[in-house]
């Protein structure tokens, strides 16, 4: 029983770490909140140091 609950416990622990895909999200054009008012071209989202340019389909 105490090795059933160490390894609950340490999968608990491990897996939450691993699905971790980007850091945290840091900017974002358009901003938070932000009222768009007329069509958009495209969408940056900026995870720590890298950048994911999303353009909408058409």
């Amino acid at each position: 029983m105490k090795k059933f609950l160490f390894l609950l416990i340490s999968l608990l622990v491990i897996i939450p770490t691993i699905a971790s895909a980007h850091t945290e999200l840091t900017s974002s054009n358009p901003a938070a909140n932000q009222v768009i008012k007329k069509d958009l071209k495209e969408i940056v989202l900026t995870y720590g140091d890298f950048g994911y340019r999303v353009v909408p389909l058409i």
